[in-house]
């Protein structure tokens, strides 16, 4: 079963960078996009640790590119203030009551998504539907 992308904070961050390259929203979202950065190379050495295929390993890779190093590479000189901050502590603090609503927590997420990452188990939605396309 693939675990719904509004369960996963990687997809709010890449929603939020989206809504703020559009100027739909004036906060920056270059902190929660390190955070996010740092958290998916913990998970590469990890997956790295427990002999995860390479290839599998180099699509986390092309993802983590396309939805934290691109956005935060276009958004890394924009100008910065403590309403920034203050938006992403509000924004995961709403991820994480969006969680209780749905019966779930950041642990249990996480822990699906390492599992399926290194088990190769295509939960995540991006992907399992590269896999999808791969194998059609």
């Amino acid at each position: 079963m693939v675990i719904r992308p509004d369960l996963i904070f990687s997809y709010w961050i890449f929603v939020w960078f989206l809504l703020y390259w559009c100027k739909i929203t004036t906060y920056n979202p270059k902190y929660l996009l390190i955070i996010g950065i740092v958290e998916n190379l913990i998970t590469i050495i990890i997956s790295i640790y427990y002999k995860t295929s390479f290839v599998y390993i180099f699509y986390f890779i092309v993802i983590m590119i396309i939805m934290k190093l691109i956005p935060l590479y276009l958004v890394w000189n924009n100008y910065n203030n403590i309403a920034d901050i203050s938006v992403s502590i509000f924004i995961f603090m709403l991820y994480d009551v969006w969680l209780i609503i749905n019966k779930t927590n950041v642990i249990i997420i996480q822990e699906k998504i390492l599992d399926s990452i290194i088990k190769e188990k295509n939960r995540t939605p991006v992907l399992w539907l590269i896999n999808e396309m791969i194998n059609k």
